[in-house]
Parts: structure tokens; C-alpha cells; sequence
């Protein structure tokens, strides 16, 4: 399977930098984290091996890959492209769970983060949409919060 789609993704951030400890501080990172609305040509494909992959672009050109096993939809990778740090990272994500990564970062030094997932719906195969809520942390403090809402058409015009 191979279809040319057309994705709509409606994406929140937050990043909270260290010293955010007074509500107020807490309250102004809140206000000035970013939403983004990405309308995107992008691929929906299956491999042999049942691995289901959208690749997409966001509003900077950058390509995001979600991918996950048709048999574990409940456990998906998600390799950004935009990102705070280096390269693009790779991060998995389970509704409930905590999972380590490692990137680099701005200067090259290792980075170790764990994700935490607080809802994920995987209904991509069945409806073409998919909602992702889901926390970066260093050293056990939150520095990221992103909130993500995906869906996905195929796109005619490319018959």
C-alpha cells in the first residue's frame, strides 16, 4: 500500500525554560508557546514487514515520520524534524508510558530525554486521524509539551 495524502495537522507547543518556577513564570511560558495549523502533501505507506509510515513536511520544509507496527498502533515512533535539538530525533510514544532518548544537541554533546505520553489515539488506519499529547523531559524536569492533531486524505489530484 502506497497512497499519495494530504495532511492536516494542527500542532501546540510549549517549552519551559529552567528557572519557570513562580506560577507567573509558569503562566508567560504557556502564553508564548507556539501553535501551528500545517496543511501538507505528504505519503501514507505499509511495508512487508506491516510497519504502517506518514511522512509529511512542516511549515519549514523539515519532514516528520510517524510510523508504527499495524499489530502495536498503540506504540508509535515519531522522528521530528523540528526540533531543539541538533539532528532530527526520533521519539517513541505510548499512551501511559515513559520512553528514553538520545540526540544531540545545539553544540554537539550527547543528550539523554525521556517522553512521556499522555493520550495517544491511533485511528489513522480507520479514519485518517490520529492525536498525540505527549511531554520531552530532562533530567526528570518538563522542558517540552506537545500537543498534536493529525489528519489525513488521500489526495486525488495525484491519480
Amino acid at each position: 500500500m502506497h497512497y499519495d495524502v494530504i495532511v492536516n495537522a494542527e500542532i501546540k507547543q510549549d517549552v519551559f525554560k529552567p528557572g519557570n518556577d513562580t506560577v507567573a513564570e509558569k503562566l508567560l511560558s504557556t502564553i508564548f508557546g507556539s501553535s501551528t495549523k500545517v496543511i501538507s502533501e505528504g505519503t501514507l505507506s505499509s511495508g512487508k514487514d506491516g510497519r504502517i509510515t506518514l511522512l509529511f513536511r512542516s511549515t519549514n520544509n523539515r519532514e516528520n515520520e510517524i510510523s508504527f507496527s499495524r499489530s502495536e498502533p498503540d506504540l508509535i515512533s515519531f522522528r521530528r524534524g523540528e526540533t531543539m535539538f541538533q539532528d532530527p530525533v526520533t521519539v517513541f510514544l505510548e499512551e501511559g508510558k515513559r520512553h528514553r532518548c538520545i540526540s544531540k544537541d545545539a553544540n554537539g554533546e550527547r543528550v539523554e530525554f525521556t517522553t512521556r505520553t499522555d493520550l495517544l489515539e491511533n485511528r489513522l488506519l480507520k479514519s485518517g486521524k490520529m492525536t498525540i499529547e505527549y511531554s520531552i523531559e530532562v533530567c526528570g524536569v518538563r522542558v517540552e509539551y506537545t500537543s498534536m492533531k493529525l489528519s489525513v486524505v488521500h489526495d486525488k489530484s495525484k491519480e
